[in-house]
């Protein structure tokens, strides 16, 4: 028998992305963009009321390292609530970053050197109405931004968006609906229509045609049943398009008892969508903040978080898992862990275990990226893996004997072992073995 004590084979070993090194910060909910062999991270803390930063990354070696952290700062807003930080980059290399502060206003900021410094920083969001505002998304073509936000009180409530024709220097604002709020996620089709879900009573569903100068009558896609608890505080929704028709979203839901990943489909544009039903392979606990990504070829990517206790508390045991659909999310592959460890949840009791309320996975030709806020150094740090496109895809646990390659192993001190094509031929004494592949990252294994 074989048992993996890390990330489930073809994710690579856990990388550490962030840099705070006296432990005095817990890192929430994240986003990040990968361009030409770069990642650029950001995410906001659990204790962002007292400590005015967001965090920032880079990785110039596509995720092996992240050399480059600081705390990005902007001390002219005079409020130290910095939060719901998203990250994009524009045709030109230019990285794009918004952030909130508290539930006042949204801003936009640009980098043209890799995020070493920003400029050109601009208010997205409309101050006369006196409004408040949470959870911005922003999505990126060319050198058009897009943006969606909740917005409520004031003189105008209702889903927002707001769109930038020069890199964020000026915005036009418009009410996607009136009637309601919630959280709001975005994606952009090939063609460049836009693609708007958003929770509220329940998940709505619209689009436009004109880059956001109208949209269609939103439509429910399904009702949304959702409690909070220890770890999680609201039904994340993710929408993620191939070309212009094929569509799949995710959301967070309780309806049956505990947390679960439901999803549904569209290949019609969002006109019709299938009955909701459960994503998740792995079913006992809770499983939350998931996110979906297709890749260039149609493959659609999630990753979510997962706990097999339930209710859940500060001692649950909590891992990142991932699943792959080829058929644009009519089924599913068994679930893969990502991260080495299962981790406790070390964000303060008093923001009941605030571990971000979002986290991406990110797809292109090569690559697999996930990123999460995970608690294995004793507070909430980034970490991030990736695994290939092409192994990933095609993989499944249960190949793990059977896969048609060469492995080769060695002892835990780098001694070479041997070479075998099938692991349950290897005949070894009890102990720790790395094992090894022409695919396949190092990974530690116990025979």
């Amino acid at each position: 028998m074989i048992i993996l004590l890390l990330a489930d084979l073809p994710f690579y070993p856990n990388v550490r992305v962030s840099n705070d090194n006296q432990q005095i910060i817990n890192q929430g909910e994240s986003s990040f963009v990968v361009y030409k062999g770069h990642i650029y991270a950001i995410c906001n803390i659990a204790e962002r009321s007292t400590i005015p930063t967001i965090p920032f990354s880079r990785s110039d070696d596509l995720g092996n390292s992240f050399p480059i952290n600081y705390n990005f700062v902007d001390n002219t807003t005079g409020v130290t609530w910095h939060t719901d930080p998203v990250i994009g980059i524009d045709d030109s290399g230019y990285i794009h970053m918004i952030v909130q502060f508290y539930t006042y206003y949204i801003k936009h900021y640009l980098s043209k050197d890799g995020g070493l410094t920003w400029s050109d920083t601009s208010f997205v969001t409309d101050l006369s109405t006196g409004g408040d505002v949470d959870k911005p998304w922003m999505v990126i073509r060319g050198e058009t931004i897009y943006v969606s936000w909740q917005e409520f009180g004031g003189t105008s409530s209702g889903i927002k968006f707001a769109r930038s024709f020069d890199r964020g220097k000026t915005w036009q604002r418009f009410v996607v609906d009136p009637l309601r709020t919630g959280i709001t996620a975005l994606s952009l089709s090939k063609s460049g229509i836009i693609y708007l879900a958003y929770v509220s009573d329940n998940l709505y569903f619209t689009k436009s045609y004109n880059k956001g100068q109208n949209w269609t009558t939103p439509i429910v896609i399904d009702y949304v049943s959702y409690s909070s608890g220890y770890g999680d505080r609201a039904p994340i929704n993710s929408i993620s398009v191939y070309n212009d028709n094929v569509l799949f979203i995710t959301w967070v839901d309780s309806r049956n008892g505990n947390w679960d990943i439901r999803g549904s489909y569209s290949y019609d544009g969002g006109n019709t969508w299938s009955n909701s039903y459960i994503v998740n392979k792995l079913v006992l606990g809770g499983q939350c903040k998931s996110w979906v990504s297709f890749d260039p070829y149609g493959n659609l990517h999630l990753m979510y978080y997962h706990t097999s206790s339930w209710p859940t508390s500060s001692s649950s045991k909590w891992s990142i898992y991932y699943q792959v659909s080829r058929d644009s999310g009519k089924t599913w592959s068994s679930s893969i862990r990502v991260s080495d460890t299962t981790f406790l949840d070390k964000a303060p009791s008093s923001t009941n275990g605030f571990m971000g309320d979002y986290h991406m996975i990110v797809t292109d030709s090569y690559f697999v990226y996930v990123i999460w806020s995970d608690g294995r150094d004793g507070n909430q740090n980034l970490y991030f893996s990736k695994a290939p496109i092409n192994v990933v895809v095609n993989y499944e646990k249960s190949n793990l004997t059977s896969y048609n390659e060469e492995f080769k192993i060695y002892s835990v001190d780098g001694r070479f072992i041997g070479k075998f094509k099938n692991l349950n031929d290897i005949r070894l004494k009890k102990g720790i073995y790395i094992i090894k592949s022409k695919n396949w990252i190092l990974k530690k294994v116990q025979f």
